[in-house]
């Protein structure tokens, strides 16, 4: 998955955390989603919302379906927040 932007949606100033929305260069499928749920401990929230804790980086990503972006929270940095989300999506790409 190729990321193609990132946008700074929130900063906390209290906690020092981002809040970033990472859009990709094409949609999540059914089955990357479904991959992403085997793969990782996550709770679905609904048919189209998926959360992962990266617990090596203490980070929460959204991962939508059928959308071209994800949600990744509870970041340290922005630096933090984007290897957070290759590590999510590199171990679903070596299964």
């Amino acid at each position: 998955m190729i990321i193609e932007s990132l946008q700074v949606e929130k900063y906390c100033a209290e906690s020092n955390n981002f809040t970033l929305k990472i859009n990709f260069k094409r949609i999540l499928s059914l089955k990357q989603l479904t991959k992403i749920k085997e793969v990782e401990k996550s709770i679905e929230l609904s048919s189209k919302c998926v959360l992962v804790r990266d617990t090596k980086l203490d980070t929460i990503i959204h991962f939508y379906r059928e959308k071209n972006y994800c949600l990744v929270t509870n970041a340290g940095t922005i630096n933090q927040g984007i290897l957070s989300l290759e590590n999510i999506l590199g171990r679903i790409e070596d299964e």
